[in-house]
C-alpha cells in the first residue's frame, strides 16, 4: 500500500479544526442570539467585524454561509442592516465572494437586495462592492434583471419597462417598499409592471393584498387584469380582503373580483350567496357569464345553494338559464330536489329553459322516453337539438325517435340535420330505408353534411360492407381533407378490410396535407405488422421538418415491427444526420427484436450501418449486453473497436458485466478489452470500481487504484456519491473517498461539513487524518480563489 502511504502524507490538521470551533462558538453565542433579538446593529456589526479579521475569510466564510442561509425573511434583512453598518467594506467584499447563488428562491437575495438598498445612502459602498454584488445578481438572474434591480434602486423605473419581468425569486423582497409605492403613483405601464414584479417570489407580505386589491379598481383595465392575475397566485389568503368590497364595487371591478376568487375553486364557497345576489340585479351578460364560470369552478357543493335560491326568484329567466347552464356543467348526481326542480322546466314557454332542463335531465340520468319523444317533435330546433343529444344519455336503445331523426336528417338547420345524421349512426339495427338515406346524404352539396353521414355510415359499418369502395367511388381522386380525415378515422377505429385499407392510407400519405400525412400513419400504425409493405413510404417520413409527423412515422414504424429493422439500417448508408438521429430512435423504440439485426450491421462491411447499430445497441442497456459480450473476442479491429463504444454508451449499466468478465478467466484479449472500456468510462466507473481497491483479485484492485490516480475537477458530477462512500464500513474506501473531494477540489458547504462530520467522528484515525488534510486543502484553495477575486477587483 506505498500508494496510500504517498497519497495521505500526515499534516498538522489540529490548529486549523481549533479554528473553526472558535468560529462556530462566536456564531452561536454572540452573532445568532443578537440577530434573533434585533439587537443594535452596530453592536453586531462590530462583532460580525472582529470576526472576519480575526480569522481566514476562506476557512470560515462557507461555514458563516451554510448558517446565515436558512434565516427567516426578517432576520435575513436585519442581517443586510448589520453588513451595512460594517465599517471595513473591504471585508464585507471578500466574504461577498465565497457567497455561493444556487437559484432564484436562495435566501442570499434578501441579503444582497437589502445590501443594495443601503448601496446609495449618505455614506454609499465603495464603487467595487456594489460591482460584485450585481455580478452575483447578474450570474444567477441574467443581466437583464439585475439592470432592472439596480435602477429600482437608485429610485428609477426599470427602462425598458419589459425587464421588469426578469426580477424574480427572494431578491423581490427588499424592493416592496419600492414596488409599493409605484403601483398607486406611476402611469399604467409601470403600475401593472410593479404588479407583476411583486408576485414574482413566493414569499408574499400582507402589505401587499390590500394594495393589489385597491389596483382591481384601476381605471386602465391591464393594470386591473394584472392585479386579478397577481391576486389568483397569491391565493384564498385574499378573500377576506375582496369579500367586504363586493356589493360596493362596480359591474368593471365586480368582473375582476369574480375572475379572482373563482380559480379559488371551494375556498370561495360562502361568497356564493354574494355571486347569486349580483345575478339575479346585473343585467350585464359579460358579468352573468362569468359568474357562471365561477360557479361551476367552485364545484357540486354550490348546487344545494343555487336551487334554494332560484325558487325563490323562478320568475327571473336569465337567473334560471344561468343555473341549467351551471348544473349541466357539473353533472351532479340526481337527487329529489333537483328533479323536482327540472321537471316543470321541459314546459317553460321559453324555449332556451326548455332546452337547457332537457340536457340537465338527460346528464342527471333522469329523462324519460315519452319527454324525448316529445322534445324531438318540438317546433323549435333548439330544444330539438337538446333531445337529441339526451338520446346519448338514455340506458337504452330508443327506436320510436328514428323516424323523427330522418325527418330531421332531411329538412331543418345544418346544425341540426348533422346531429341527427350523427344520432342515427347511434342507432344498432336500423331499416335499410336509414341506410339509404345516409348515402343520400353523401351527395349534400353541403360538405358537413356529407361528413356526418360518412361518420354514421362508419358506425353502421356492419350493415354496409362495401363503405370504404362506396366512399372511393363516390369521391374518386377529388376527396376534400375533412372527407379523407372521416374516412381515415372509420378504417382506423374498424379496419374495413386490410388490403383496401392500406390502399387508401398510403394514399393518405402521398397527399400534402400535414393532418392527412399524421392520420395515415396512426391509422397504419394501428394495423401492425400486416401493414408491412407500408415501410418504404413511411421511412421518406423519417426526414420530415415537421417534428410531429416526425415522431409519429417513428412509432407507426415500431408498431409493425423488427421487419423494418433491416430496410432502417440500409437506409442509413446514405442518410443526412437528422435522418440518421430518427432511423436510431426507431431502433431504439424497435428494442430487442431488432437485436440480430443490428449485430449483423455491427460486424458487417458499412461504417455508417456500424455507426448507427453502436448508438442503438448502447441505448438499448441491458436488453443488449448479451450479444455485445458473446462478441467481445472477434478479431476484427474495427468491431471490437464498435462494441468497445457500445459498451461506453451503456454507461453504468454495463459496468457489473464487465467486472464479472474481469473475475473470470476469459481470454487476454477480451480481458484487455473490458479494462480498457472501464477505463475509458472514468467519473461513471469511479464510484462503483472504488470499494473493489480491497478485492483479493489483483485485476480489480489495480484497476481501482489506476481510477483513482485519474480524479480530477472534471469529476465533480460525481461528488453526492463519492460523499457517500465516506460513510463506507471500509476505512480504506473512507480514505479514497475522502482524497478523491481533495482532488475534485470544490470547497462547497456540502462537500465542507460532511469532511468535518468525518473529522470530528469516524472512528479510524488514519480516516480522520485525512479529512483534516482534505479540509485543509479546501480551505487553503478557498483562500486562493479569494486573493484572485480580491487582486482582480482592485484591478477593475
Amino acid at each position: 500500500m506505498a500508494f496510500w502511504d504517498a497519497v495521505f502524507t500526515k499534516k498538522d490538521t489540529k490548529k486549523k479544526h481549533q479554528v473553526l470551533m472558535q468560529v462556530t462558538d462566536i456564531f452561536d453565542k454572540e452573532i445568532a442570539p443578537g440577530l434573533q433579538q434585533q439587537a443594535p446593529v452596530l453592536e453586531i456589526a462590530q462583532i460580525w467585524e472582529r470576526l472576519l479579521r480575526k480569522f481566514s475569510i476562506g476557512w470560515t466564510a462557507s461555514l458563516l454561509y451554510a448558517k446565515i442561509a436558512s434565516l427567516d425573511t426578517q432576520t435575513m434583512l436585519y442581517l443586510g442592516d448589520v453588513m451595512a453598518a460594517m465599517k471595513d467594506f473591504n471585508l464585507l467584499e471578500i466574504f461577498l465572494q465565497h457567497c455561493s447563488v444556487q437559484n432564484q428562491q436562495d435566501r442570499i437575495f434578501i441579503l444582497l437586495g437589502r445590501l443594495l438598498h443601503h448601496a446609495r445612502k449618505k455614506t454609499p459602498f465603495p464603487p467595487s462592492l456594489i460591482h460584485h454584488i450585481l455580478a452575483l445578481v447578474e450570474n444567477a438572474l441574467g443581466s437583464k434583471a439585475q439592470s432592472a434591480i439596480w435602477q429600482i434602486v437608485e429610485r428609477k423605473f426599470p427602462r425598458p419597462i419589459q425587464d421588469i419581468a426578469y426580477i424574480r425569486g427572494t431578491i423581490t423582497i427588499p424592493l416592496f417598499p419600492h414596488l409599493l409605492k409605484w403601483v398607486v403613483k406611476r402611469s399604467p405601464e409601470v403600475r401593472q409592471a410593479a404588479i407583476t414584479a411583486m408576485v414574482n417570489v413566493m414569499e408574499h407580505d400582507e402589505k401587499v393584498i390590500p394594495v393589489l386589491v385597491k389596483a382591481l379598481k384601476d381605471p386602465k383595465s391591464q393594470v386591473c387584469k394584472t392585479a386579478a392575475h397577481a391576486l389568483t397566485k397569491i391565493g384564498p389568503k385574499t378573500i377576506p380582503f375582496i369579500q367586504p368590497l363586493f356589493h360596493q364595487a362596480s359591474s368593471r371591478v365586480k368582473i375582476s373580483m369574480i375572475w379572482t376568487l373563482g380559480h379559488f375553486q371551494e375556498h370561495v364557497l360562502p361568497m356564493v350567496p354574494d355571486f347569486l345576489a349580483v345575478l339575479l340585479h346585473e343585467q350585464d351578460p359579460k358579468l352573468q357569464k362569468l359568474i357562471e364560470w365561477a360557479l361551476i369552478h367552485i364545484g357540486k357543493n354550490v348546487v344545494g345553494l343555487l336551487l334554494s335560491y332560484v325558487k325563490t326568484n323562478a320568475s327571473i329567466e336569465h337567473l334560471v338559464l344561468s343555473c341549467l347552464h351551471v348544473i349541466q356543467e357539473l353533472k351532479p348526481n340526481l337527487e329529489p330536489e333537483l328533479l323536482v326542480f327540472l321537471q316543470p322546466l321541459i314546459q317553460h314557454p321559453n324555449p332556451s329553459i326548455r332546452a337547457g332542463a332537457i340536457g340537465a335531465m338527460g346528464d342527471a340520468g333522469c329523462l324519460s322516453k315519452q319527454i324525448l319523444l316529445h322534445a324531438l317533435a318540438d317546433s323549435m330546433s333548439e330544444v330539438q337539438a337538446a333531445a337529441i343529444r339526451g338520446l346519448s344519455c338514455m340506458p337504452g336503445p330508443v327506436p320510436e325517435a328514428i323516424p323523427l331523426l330522418v325527418n330531421l336528417a332531411q329538412a331543418g338547420n345544418d346544425e341540426l340535420r348533422c346531429l341527427a345524421i350523427a344520432a342515427l349512426g347511434q342507432m344498432k339495427n336500423v331499416e335499410p330505408n336509414v341506410i339509404s338515406i345516409l348515402k343520400l346524404c353523401l351527395r349534400d352539396p353541403k360538405l358537413p353534411i356529407q361528413n356526418a353521414a360518412i361518420q354514421a355510415l362508419g358506425k353502421l359499418a356492419a350493415q354496409v360492407p362495401d363503405l370504404l369502395q362506396l366512399l372511393i367511388e363516390h369521391y374518386q381522386n377529388n376527396i376534400p381533407e375533412e372527407i379523407f380525415l372521416s374516412i381515415i378515422s372509420i378504417i382506423a377505429k374498424i379496419g374495413m378490410g386490410k388490403d383496401l385499407s392500406l390502399t387508401f392510407l398510403l394514399k393518405a400519405l402521398q397527399r400534402a396535407e400535414p393532418t392527412i400525412q399524421l392520420a395515415g400513419l396512426v391509422a397504419i400504425e394501428q394495423m401492425g405488422i400486416f401493414a408491412q409493405s407500408s415501410i418504404p413510404a413511411i421511412l421518406n417520413f423519417l426526414g420530415s421538418s415537421d417534428p410531429e409527423i416526425l415522431s409519429q412515422a417513428i412509432q407507426t414504424l415500431v408498431s409493425i415491427g423488427h421487419t423494418s429493422s433491416n430496410l432502417l439500417l440500409q437506409l442509413a448508408v446514405d442518410a443526412t444526420t437528422e435522418i440518421r438521429l430518427a432511423l436510431t430512435q426507431t431502433l431504439i423504440k424497435i428494442g430487442t427484436p431488432a437485436i440480430p439485426e443490428l449485430i449483423h450491421a455491427l460486424t458487417g462491411n458499412s461504417s455508417e450501418k456500424r455507426r448507427v447499430a453502436v448508438d442503438v445497441l448502447g441505448n438499448l442497456g441491458e436488453l443488449a449486453m448479451p450479444a455485445l459480450l458473446n462478441l467481445m473476442d472477434y478479431e476484427d479491429f474495427w468491431v471490437r473497436k464498435a462494441i468497445a463504444r457500445a459498451l461506453e454508451k451503456n454507461g453504468r449499466i454495463a459496468i457489473p458485466y464487465l467486472l464479472q468478465i474481469l473475475q473470470q478467466p476469459n481470454d487476454p484479449m477480451v480481458l484487455a478489452m473490458a479494462l480498457e472500456v472501464l477505463k475509458k468510462m472514468k467519473q461513471k466507473a469511479l464510484p462503483i470500481l472504488l470499494p473493489l481497491m480491497s478485492d483479493p483479485n489483483p485485476r480489480l484492485s489495480q484497476l481501482a487504484i489506476q481510477a483513482i490516480k485519474q480524479v480530477g475537477p472534471e469529476y465533480q458530477e460525481i461528488i453526492p456519491e463519492i460523499l457517500q462512500l465516506t460513510k463506507h464500513q471500509n476505512p480504506m474506501i473512507r480514505r479514497a473517498a475522502i482524497w478523491c473531494l481533495e482532488r475534485i477540489q470544490v470547497p462547497s458547504p456540502e462537500i465542507i461539513a460532511a469532511l468535518q462530520a468525518v473529522y470530528q467522528s469516524d472512528p479510524d484515525a488514519q480516516v480522520r487524518e485525512g479529512a483534516g488534510q482534505t479540509l485543509e486543502a479546501l480551505f487553503t484553495l478557498a483562500d486562493s480563489g479569494t486573493q484572485e477575486m480580491s487582486h482582480k477587483t482592485l484591478q477593475e
